[in-house]
């Protein structure tokens, strides 16, 4: 196996306060409200704006007719700001990145936020030079946790099931790369993702196809 798949925020960019924070300026200016930062790890970190919109109404935290294209524009212009102003390249996973790649390994990465504001993100932290292929959820259908973006990532990449690596920290992100195929190393946050972690995750690769394999079938995905 020579081929692996990064989640983007909070695994390889410190990004889930970029999001969390634009999401929140956006709400608190158009609605008055706010996510409960706790809440907001439990219930909607890892999901794209849309989707949480939609379960901030179910639950009647906002009204039925929020403007959602609203919403989602100043969370962008938001979000896009706190990055410029927050990212920087990280030494560790700068090692990580070099380290694969000098070993030969192919690496992408999957995310569900835009474009736009991955390119910023990869390339303000140095880390775009590795990637040979980026997923990003407003280029899917669906994104996480359906697995369309991590099944044409690894079909982009010519590999077969279960034969990419995947580095991902929700339980979201997890259901999707499991459910595209893919080997799924979960990590605890951005802190956890250093090479020692990751040198794990390669050694398990055998251990982890078996448990991944089982776990589509039980959720019969």
């Amino acid at each position: 196996m020579d081929k692996i798949l990064f989640d983007l925020d909070n695994v390889i960019i410190d990004s889930a306060d970029y999001h969390y924070n634009g999401v929140n300026k956006a709400l608190k200016k158009l609605y008055d409200y706010e996510i409960p930062y706790d809440e907001h790890i439990k219930e909607y970190n890892g999901l794209p704006t849309k989707v949480k919109i939609a379960k901030l109404i179910e639950y009647g935290k906002l009204p039925v007719n929020a403007n959602l294209k609203l919403i989602n524009q100043l969370k962008q212009s938001y979000t896009i700001s706190i990055i410029n102003e927050n990212c920087k390249p990280d030494p560790d996973k700068l090692f990580i990145m070099n380290n694969l790649a000098t070993d030969g390994w192919t690496i992408g990465c999957v995310t569900n936020s835009i474009r736009q504001t991955t390119e910023i993100m990869l390339n303000k932290s140095g880390l775009g030079q590795f990637m040979s292929v980026v997923v990003c959820g407003d280029e899917v259908a669906k994104g996480k946790p359906d697995p369309e973006g991590y099944r044409f990532a690894r079909e982009k990449l010519g590999a077969g099931p279960w034969d990419v690596l995947v580095i991902e920290d929700s339980p979201y992100g997890v259901e999707a790369a499991v459910g595209a195929e893919c080997i799924t190393y979960q990590v605890k946050d951005y802190a956890d993702v250093n090479w020692a972690t990751i040198n794990n995750a390669i050694g398990m690769v055998d251990e982890l196809r078996k448990t991944c394999r089982k776990w589509s079938i039980r959720k019969n995905i």
